[in-house]
């Protein structure tokens, strides 16, 4: 229950404390994740409140979000480490838009509506 990790936090309680009693009280655990984090790593860090502190509850995708915020950092060039991800992320869509435009040349298609809006229908 994202309320009662708020008022834990509030409360000062540590991490294990919060998972004791979050998990133990409910069956929907709660996750804790630690770390340094830009807005860009994990979509629902964009849909929560930017700012230093307990965030209010967000919801994204069907799942409750609290940030607790110890301090913002200003802008710094990343690790390598830290910027694998993001790099290997780019090159696999430059790679795919590259396939796909090969594709393209090599290959006709041609969209059949009708079919395609019975798929979308059906899906419905």
């Amino acid at each position: 229950n994202a309320s009662m990790v708020v008022d834990l936090l509030h409360q000062g309680a540590d991490d294990s404390t919060i998972n004791a009693t979050v998990n133990e009280k409910t069956r929907i655990g709660v996750q804790i994740r630690k770390g340094k984090f830009s807005r860009e790593d994990d979509p629902a860090l964009e849909a929560v409140p930017w700012g230093e502190g307990i965030s209010p509850i967000t919801e994204f995708n069907g799942t409750f979000y609290v940030v607790n915020t110890h301090e913002i950092l200003s802008p710094q060039v990343k690790t390598l480490a830290e910027a694998r991800g993001i790099i290997t992320s780019a090159y696999q869509l430059k790679i795919e838009e590259e396939w796909l435009r090969d594709l393209r040349k090599k290959y006709k298609f041609k969209v059949n509506h009708k079919v395609l809006d019975q798929v979308k229908s059906a899906k419905k």
